[in-house]
């Protein structure tokens, strides 16, 4: 096995799948099209797809508000890696996965995209939060992005640092679209409105 000289084969689905050895590490493909394949590398996984940009062959789509290719409503764990995402399963135990959490990157035009975190679920009942762990392994602190009713809720300080001025209801550095209830004091420039 030396610089990728020794290939071995053996065939899954009528599949030809091959394995090359390389000094960087394994290559995985199918039907002799190495340019669509799984390198496994010391340093981690590389997921290809076709030769050329463009190919959606190994990227991550939806269906039904789920990643494609991925064991929907099976009781199967695991992680699916896509060539621009990586999506995950971990359904409790004795359930089904009909829901599903992924970090995917679109383009959307030449050098346009976004990075996405998601879910997706059969009945919206997913949150999307950040948390930040103790040595204890309980929540210190968590920020929802989204839970299940669309809220967001921050439990530190907020700072807009924009000092665009406000000249109505629709411009400055905040634009709130509804009320505000506010359980505290609020200052305003010179004013203090609430409080004790």
């Amino acid at each position: 096995m030396v610089n990728g000289s020794a290939t071995q084969s053996t065939t899954y689905n009528n599949e030809i799948l091959k394995l090359r050895y390389n000094p960087n590490g394994i290559d995985v493909y199918g039907n002799g099209v190495f340019d669509e394949s799984v390198t496994v590398k010391s340093g981690g996984i590389w997921v290809q797809g076709g030769s050329e940009a463009g190919g959606d062959d190994t990227r991550m789509g939806l269906t039904n508000g789920m990643p494609d290719k991925f064991p929907y409503n099976s009781s199967k764990r695991g992680t699916y890696i896509y060539s621009n995402a990586i999506a995950f399963a971990d359904p409790l135990n004795g359930n089904s996965n009909n829901d599903a959490g992924w970090i995917r990157h679109i383009e959307e035009t030449g050098n346009k995209g976004t990075l996405e975190i998601a879910v997706g679920d059969d009945n919206s009942n997913e949150n999307i939060v950040v948390r930040r762990y103790n040595t204890s392994s309980t929540v210190g602190k968590e920020i929802t992005l989204l839970d299940n009713s669309g809220n967001s809720s921050f439990p530190g300080i907020v700072t807009v640092s924009n000092n665009t001025d406000s000249t109505n209801t629709s411009t400055g550095a905040l634009v709130v679209a509804g009320g505000v209830g506010i359980g505290d004091t609020l200052k305003v420039g010179h004013f203090t409105i609430g409080g004790a």
